[in-house]
């Protein structure tokens, strides 16, 4: 595009964009129900809370529309506590705004809050410490850029120390009791890269190292442990696509692959570990619907199911917390009406990269338990190991087991005791061996009846249910009971087939069973289904890809098989996913690594899928998670 037509391209964006903040306009004032204290209140206690599963859904990678917002705007400054999204401030078409409402996504309701000490737009964003919200910055009613910094408890607001500079259309973020704020623009009207910290303690500011690239009206979030600014006008308020991530740490910043679409006016949010984008405006003053996705551990995007309503100036927000869907709501359309939309995003069938597993091994044993999922045993060159490391986001090294396991029976948790029974030991043959881990040290169990590897464990009501796929003499089809209160075995009825390295879960108090050898050695992909009440099977629709030694998982309500081999040494990359309520499987994103002899476990709503082998019969660290 030459000058002529990007200078004519750039002034009708700014101008649908901007066509109402004049100065002069005249504002929407404050609203006559908001105490404005200045004064000392104290800080809340640090504390922790849980959301509950209600409205999860599987239907994932699925917009849907909620209720509105009572009150239609754009640009204005939104943050989360606990159940409730309050919105705050913006601009409502004709003048700015000190309204403040509050979303309810377990009742799909809104409520009028406390309104603002003033009206504001074009801000600096929003962000929460401790249950208090920290608005710095933004436009008044009149437009200018101020240095305020407004303070929510949830009851009252109040005034902390101003910005060094008067500060706008930047951007905020909350780490460790302290807020980051980047300014876009400030008081002469200038698009800027200035960056301030704020310390809530001590209720001061200090200037940071500014980003290497001016972000007007950026997207931001937090990404591999970092502080991420993403497009916005650049200096000469053109559209761009930067990504800059900053080390607290550090003080520094660097740049890394840009978003692959340009655009200002966006919203972001980090959502299972991953930096969503969504929205925006682009050079040519288009409303844009695109969500794009960005993975530290990759330095990648992806692209996902757009917004409904393409729209700029929004603002987007996670619940979390076991439930972690994107809440886009407001802005402003293509034909520059101002919004009091709210869809609703449950982010899904997709991949990302997650720290390698310290120890590289196939046929090790993993269970879940309170959000930490333990890896324990399993073969890698050196032979059998007896390593046993935990993941919650980051790899934590632990005791190791009594003796070497790999190609055992699984492993899974009871009131906080994991327990892995089976598999080949030291002398390379099946044992009968249980092993439990109190999670911090390890003990010898009852034996079971027979020796045994190649099978499947699932914990129901209390209990272990085991299943023997060989015995070193033979495939087999049994199925043991294991009571923790009395340290007994139980035969319980027999599978109608052999699975031999299969996919397992529990799903709805019910064993699942995918795939594996089968009776007479033949990949199979059938899939039985286990009824502790009536300790019979059933067998449901086969998986869509015969398989053995891949890695299944119940997550977010459904049963998925990832990878495996496919019975001639080939490995796999294929997501299947079955849903029990419908009786169906369904193909999901393939996994981004070709391999066989995984672990599997959960992370939130997540499967976190760790080593195996690949094609060239490496033994692999890769760990990578799956949101269905």
């Amino acid at each position: 595009m030459d000058s002529l037509v990007r200078s004519r391209s750039m002034t009708e964006a700014r101008t649908l964009v901007l066509a109402s903040l004049a100065l002069g306009l005249a504002g929407c004032g404050m609203d006559q129900q908001s105490p404005f204290s200045p004064g000392t209140t104290a800080m809340p206690a640090l504390n922790t809370f849980s959301v509950p599963n209600t409205g999860l859904t599987t239907n994932t990678n699925v917009w849907v529309t909620q209720a509105p917002m009572p009150t239609a705007r754009t640009s204005s400054a939104i943050e989360v506590v606990q159940s409730l999204i309050y919105v705050m401030g913006g601009w409502s078409g004709t003048g700015a705004l000190a309204k403040n409402e509050a979303y309810n996504r377990t009742t799909n309701t809104w409520t009028t809050k406390v309104a603002m000490p003033a009206a504001r737009y074009d801000g600096d964003g929003a962000a929460e410490i401790r249950g208090w919200l920290y608005v710095p910055g933004g436009k008044a009613a009149g437009g200018k850029v101020t240095s305020n910094l407004y303070v929510y408890t949830q009851s009252i607001w109040l005034s902390k120390a101003s910005m060094p500079i008067p500060s706008g259309c930047g951007a905020t973020l909350a780490l460790a009791l302290k807020l980051y704020v980047s300014t876009g623009c400030d008081s002469t009207g200038a698009y800027t890269n200035y960056y301030h910290i704020y310390d809530q303690p001590t209720d001061t500011w200090t200037a940071a190292a500014s980003s290497p690239n001016v972000h007007a009206f950026p997207a931001s979030g937090q990404t591999g442990g970092k502080l991420a600014l993403v497009g916005g006008y650049d200096s000469t308020g053109l559209v761009t696509a930067t990504l800059d991530l900053y080390d607290t740490a550090t003080d520094t910043w660097i740049t890394k692959t840009p978003m692959p679409t340009p655009r200002a006016r966006a919203a972001g949010r980090s959502i299972n570990g991953l930096l969503y984008i969504i929205g925006g405006v682009n050079d040519d003053g288009t409303a844009l619907d695109v969500v794009e996705v960005y993975n530290s551990a990759t330095d990648s995007w992806t692209t996902q199911t757009p917004m409904p309503t393409p729209r700029y100036g929004l603002g987007i927000m996670d619940i979390g917390h076991g439930d972690p869907k994107v809440q886009a709501v407001g802005g402003t359309d293509q034909g520059g009406i101002v919004l009091r939309t709210l869809e609703v995003l449950t982010p899904g069938n997709i991949w990302a990269s997650r720290p390698t597993m310290p120890t590289p091994r196939s046929g090790a044993a993993a269970a879940t338990w309170n959000g930490v999922t333990y890896v324990a045993g399993g073969f890698n060159a050196t032979g059998g190991v007896t390593t046993v490391q935990s993941f919650n986001g980051a790899w934590t090294t632990k005791t190791s087991m009594p003796a070497v396991r790999y190609d055992g029976d699984g492993a899974d948790a009871i009131n906080g005791v994991v327990y892995v029974p089976g598999g080949f030991g030291p002398a390379g043959l099946p044992t009968k061996s249980l092993y439990s881990y109190n999670l911090t040290s390890w003990s010898s169990k009852a034996v079971m009846p027979v020796a045994s590897a190649c099978g499947a464990t699932g914990a129901i009501s209390g209990k272990l249910y085991v299943t023997t796929g060989c015995d070193g003499v033979a495939y087999r089809t049994l199925l043991h009971m294991y009571t923790p209160a009395t340290n007994k075995w139980t035969v319980m009825s027999p599978s109608s087939q052999a699975h031999v390295f299969p996919a397992f879960g529990v799903l709805g108090g019910k064993l699942y069973l995918a795939g594996g050898l089968d009776s007479n050695g033949v990949v199979s992909s059938t899939l039985e289904i286990y009824d502790p009440v009536t300790n019979s099977w059933t067998v449901g629709p086969p998986m869509p890809t015969a398989r053995l030694r891949a890695a299944g998982r119940v997550v977010n309500g459904v049963f998925v098989v990832v990878g495996g081999d496919d019975g001639t040494g080939v490995r796999l990359n294929t997501a299947e996913v079955y849903d029990a309520t419908s009786g169906t499987w369904q193909t999901g994103q393939p996994m981004p690594s070709t391999r066989s002899g995984m672990t599997a476990g959960t992370l939130g709503l997540q499967m976190i899928v760790s080593g195996g082998t690949d094609n060239d019969g490496n033994w692999l660290s890769t760990n990578e998670s799956y949101t269905p």
